[in-house]
């Protein structure tokens, strides 16, 4: 199960901002000294509207048991997206 979203966590739930931790003493541990903050919320608070802003395209987001895998395509340069291919939206 290592690297796969655990229990019943999904995409769409990660992008909205449903946290599940693993280990929550570690994530309180963690919290309590300053190394993580609002714990789990980064995908929809942090990188989905800095992608939108900068790039204006939104991050790519694909899971399966094994891993979960994150694109963060170019974005737009001058009317086309810099990889030729069209972004898919969450």
């Amino acid at each position: 199960m290592e690297g796969s979203p655990h229990s019943s966590m999904t995409i769409r739930k990660m992008i909205a901002g449903q946290r599940s931790p693993r280990n929550t003493l570690i994530v309180e541990i963690l919290r309590d000294h300053g190394y993580v903050d609002s714990r789990g919320m980064g995908v929809c608070i942090k990188i989905i509207p800095l992608m939108r802003q900068y790039n204006q395209v939104d991050p790519i987001f694909e899971a399966t048991e094994d891993y979960v895998k994150t694109i963060l395509p170019r974005g737009k340069i001058e009317g086309c997206l810099s990889s030729g291919r069209s972004s898919r939206s969450i």
